[in-house]
Formats: C-alpha cells, structure tokens, sequence
C-alpha cells in the first residue's frame, strides 16, 4: 500500500546534483530519514483552510523526520528523471540569486510508487505563525516585510507574506523563507495588501498594539525606501485597504503609527545642525586601536558628529570593543557593511575562506545585542542631497560593488539619477574621489574637497580606519565641516603592532593570518 507521503525503497533511488548535491547528506542516511519509524507525515498542514495553519494546496506533501522537513508534491512527479534534475538545477540556481531560503536546504531527486519525485528538505524551524507571544510575533512580522521589501527592490518578486511560510531555528536566529512560491511583477500594493490583512487575523490585538506596529514599520523599513514620497505610498496603500466595521479603529491606528514617526536614521543631527564638523569613516573592521586613533583625532579636529560607513567587524581581533564604541557614540548615523551583514545574520556564503572564518569567531564573541545593532544599521542613508552607503551605488545589494576609475561614470549617473549631489561609500579601503562635471568624470586627488558646488555630482570614499589598501598603514577618514561644506581627507598613526598581536593570539592559519597582518604592516 502506498503511503501519503511516497517513500524511495531504497538508498540507490536517491540522486542529486549541482549546489544540493554538495549540501545532501549520503543517500543512505537520507533514505533512514524518511523510512524511520518516527518520521512524521504532516497532513493536518495540507489542504488547509486557514492559510495560518500550513499549505493550501492539496498536492504539497510534507514529511518531518529528525532535524530535516521533506517537501514534495504529487502534481511535480515523471516518468524519467531528467526533467526534474533540470527544474533542480533552476530552483537551485533561484535560490542562490535570491537567499530568501535557510542556507542549508537542498534538493534532490529519488524513485518511488514507480515515477520519480522532486523533493526539498529543509531544517526544521519553527514559523512566525507558531509564536504566541504579541510582541515578538510582530518583531518577526516587520523581518518578513523587511526581507519582502528587499527582495521586490532588488529582483522585482516577492515571497508570499504568509506567517506560516516563514521560520527561524534556535541555533540561527534569522528568517528565512519556506514556501517554494514567489508572486512576479508584485508591487508595493502587494504588501499594502499583505499589512492590513494582519488585522482581521489577529482578532486580540488592541488598537494601541497597531499603533505601535505601524511606529515599528516606520522605523524598521522607511530605511529601505530612497525618498520620502516612495513611504507615502506605501502609506497610502495601507490606508486605502477596506476593512470590516469592527477593525476600523485599529486599522486607523495603524496608519497613524505609520505616519507619525518621522524617519530619523540612528540619529539625525548630523543632518539639522549647519555648523557641525562630521567625522566621515568606515571599514574599521575590528581593530579597535585604530578607531580609537581615528575618534581621538577626529575630536582634537572638533568633529562632534559622525558618519559611519560600515564594516565595523571582520578581519580585526576587536569584534567587541568595536561595535560597543561605535554604538555609544554621540550622533552617530551608520550604515551597514557586508561584514556587518555576515556577523549579525551567521549567512556568509559570499565570503572568502579567511572572511568566514573571523565572521563566525566574531558572532561567537558578540552579545545579542551587539549582533543586533549589527543587523539593525540600515543598508543607505537618503537626504535631500546626499546618501550613504557601504557598496557602490550601482549595486543593488547596497553592501557589495567597488567604486574604481573605470566604473566611476556609471555609479556617478547613479546617484544623479536618483537627484542627489553627494555620495559616500566604502568597501574598497582606498580614499577616492569622484566627479561628475558638465557630463565628464573625473577621478581627483583625495584632498581637500569642495562639496555641493553648482552641477556637481561627487563619490567620496573615505578610505579605510582599520585595514588600509593604499600602501599608507595609516588610519584614514575625513572631516566634513558642514559651515563650510569643505572636505579635508586625514590620516593617523595608531599602535598597529598592538592590533597585530591581538590577531596573533587568534591562532589562525598562517595562510590567512600572514596576508591580514601583512596588509595591516604595509596598508
């Protein structure tokens, strides 16, 4: 008798290939799993009627056995292999493009009931809808529409914003997606939609409660959007949702909280204040002696406001020293930077082998609150005339593209694309300056810099704090008197003998020790 979850009769009937084939456990242990007695099929989660409580569609089969949740469908089924190591190929490839999914999954291949199955198998999380508690169910909620927000800017899909279709494990604290689905050509309707819908699904919660749920979005994914009008219209799409008599005044709150918060990155006196001097710095990357060089500098200068470029962590010993200094500091705005991104999330599949290894003993040595300012720095600063970000301005990702002679002009018309004069970056540890004038770039000294100046579009890099790569070992950063609106480009010596030692004490390979203090002896 078939069962209802299809089961292979044997290890030699289980095949994978590409990227699942390097994450699949041996043939035979997977056919253990899903032939041992206490292997679980999930029917009550199929064919649901309350999208709360698991899939909809009656072809899903879903079969939980230890650490690992087996997916497959009776309508995904052939009679020869190749089309479904095909349709593996492109999932995989899917998956990797959008990293939506738990970075362990994998698929494969395997023979039962006398047809082949394309199946998942996913670590066993547990999903936004099993979290009981208010305001960490909310929490998890802004993630969701944080990780949607992203993913429709960067790839124009969307995944479908079902709490059931998200999950967390104990051991990685970060949201991934479960569903294999993804809604094409979705816009911020979409999730206008998928926001006011949460109401009448959540019948307990208080019209105060959505207040302050709209104060979280507000906070939490304003960031994300490039201009002001671009939040209207979420806002707006929230507020043009039809909702039942008795969800009015919560949907109202809703849309007060969202609207009543003003965006204001970290803190944003950097922006009010004319006459301030602003500290311009970035890829500190753990070594704290230098950013305490470069802070120190900075003050003697009369810096009291700062701009943080991203990268606090990675590569350095001082993971924490670091991230403590940086979150204290007085007016501070930060964005994040991909080792930001590496460290607080745990996912650094697009690291090196040098860059993964000080990621993860860098998450070992962080509080959970130092991983989550971490998680929490926003991937670009907008204001009227300036942004900010770690990445170059072409790359969609934020954290990730180099700026360099050659791209200059491009990520230059990028940002005067979107109506900006002025944009920092990082990433490439070199101090540059970009300009675009009268439809010709140029790539100037890293000197003195007149900013804001009538048809101008500027890129400035600020160089490195804490590693370095222009042959000057020295910490680098800038000044930014805003009275002025000049820009003065510094360099400070700091103890680097003192931040190698502590690399020393690491005991890493020698193979990835010598080149970080190499870099660190000769910039």
């Amino acid at each position: 008798m078939n069962s209802w979850f299809p089961r292979p009769k044997t290890a030699q009937a289980i095949f994978s290939a590409g990227v699942s084939q390097e994450k699949m456990p041996p043939a035979a242990q997977i056919f253990e799993m899903m032939n041992a007695a206490d292997a679980v099929e999930w029917r009550n989660r199929v064919g649901v009627t309350e999208l709360e409580n698991g899939a909809t569609k009656t072809t899903t089969r879903l079969l939980c056995s230890g650490n690992l949740v087996f997916k497959t469908h009776t309508d995904l089924v052939s009679a020869n292999s190749d089309s479904l190591i095909e349709k593996l190929y492109e999932w995989d490839t899917r998956e990797q493009l959008y990293k939506l999914w738990h970075p362990q999954k994998f698929r494969f291949v395997y023979f039962a009931n006398d047809k082949y199955w394309l199946c998942s198998a996913t670590p066993l999380m547990k999903t936004v809808s099993e979290v009981h508690h208010w305001e960490a169910r909310s929490r998890w909620w802004v993630e969701m529409l944080r990780i949607a927000l992203r993913s429709l800017q960067i790839h124009d899909v969307m995944p479908d914003l079902n709490p059931a279709n998200f999950g967390f494990t104990a051991e990685r604290d970060v949201l991934c997606y479960l569903d294999d689905d993804l809604i094409p050509d979705a816009g911020i309707g979409s999730m206008a939609v998928a926001i006011v819908r949460r109401i009448a699904a959540e019948p307990p919660v208080v019209p105060a409660q959505w207040h302050q749920f709209g104060r979280d979005l507000n906070r939490n994914l304003r960031p994300y959007f490039h201009k002001d009008d671009e939040w209207e219209l979420l806002v707006t799409g929230v507020a043009q949702q039809l909702v039942g008599a008795e969800n009015r005044e919560k949907h109202e709150a809703l849309i007060r909280g969202m609207e009543n918060l003003a965006f204001q990155p970290q803190n944003s006196a950097a922006k009010r204040d004319r006459s301030a001097k602003i500290c311009v710095f970035g890829d500190v990357h753990a070594n704290f002696p230098a950013l305490d060089a470069v802070l120190k500098a900075a003050s003697a200068l009369g810096a009291t406001h700062y701009l943080f470029l991203g990268d606090a962590v990675g590569y350095g010993p001082h993971p924490r020293e670091c991230v403590q200094r940086l979150g204290n500091l007085p007016n501070l705005l930060a964005v994040q930077g991909n080792h930001d991104y590496w460290v607080g999330t745990g996912d650094w599949q697009r690291a090196d082998e040098s860059s993964r290894m000080l990621a993860a003993w860098s998450r070992e040595m962080l509080q959970a609150n130092e991983t989550s300012w971490l998680l929490k720095l926003p991937p670009e600063l907008a204001y009227k005339n300036w942004l900010a970000r770690h990445g170059a301005p072409t790359n969609p990702d934020f954290l990730f593209g180099f700026v360099n002679e050659t791209n200059s002009s491009e990520n230059l018309a990028a940002i005067a694309g979107r109506g900006f004069a002025m944009g920092f970056f990082g990433h490439t540890h070199l101090p540059m300056v970009c300009r675009l004038r009268g439809g010709e770039a140029l790539v100037l000294k890293s000197d003195d810099v007149e900013i804001f100046r009538d048809g101008d579009t500027l890129l400035i890099n600020p160089g490195a704090v804490g590693q370095p790569r222009d042959g000057d070992p020295r910490a680098a950063f800038a000044i930014w008197d805003r009275a002025t609106e000049l820009l003065h480009f510094q360099r400070v010596e700091y103890p680097v003998n003192q931040t190698i030692a502590d690399l020393r004490k690491l005991n890493l390979p020698e193979i990835i020790s010598h080149p970080l203090i190499a870099r660190l002896e000769q910039g």
